[in-house]
């Protein structure tokens, strides 16, 4: 962990995991949150930069998610034009099939029924 110095010279190290002790810095100062103290041009650019990181950050993800998206979507057609040519040929077969059953003689059903 590292320790961070506020403009009022406070040190402060034990930051909770996940804590990301930059935005709060940069949060604290823009608002002038070191006992009083005003936030200086520097730490506004700073917040600046850190929201700017993290909405880079979240946009990767984003975009990596649609790639994702992307590949299953394109998989699933293939699967669906495969599965469609698959039907048609079995209506083809039972078209097919379906006169050569009904030409044989021995499947009519005799006149004196």
């Amino acid at each position: 962990m590292r320790s961070w110095i506020c403009q009022s010279r406070e040190t402060h190290s034990a930051d909770p995991p996940g804590f990301d002790r930059d935005l709060a810095d940069a949060r604290a100062d823009a608002m002038g949150d070191c006992n009083g103290a005003l936030a200086a041009p520097v730490t506004a650019k700073r917040m600046m930069e850190s929201r700017l990181d993290e909405l880079e950050a979240k946009m990767s993800l984003a975009e990596d998610l649609l790639d994702a998206l992307n590949r299953t979507v394109f998989r699933q057609q293939q699967q669906i034009d495969r599965l469609q040519q698959d039907i048609r040929a079995l209506r083809q077969q039972l078209q097919e099939a379906a006169p050569a059953e009904a030409a044989s003689p021995g499947d009519e059903i005799p006149p004196h029924y």
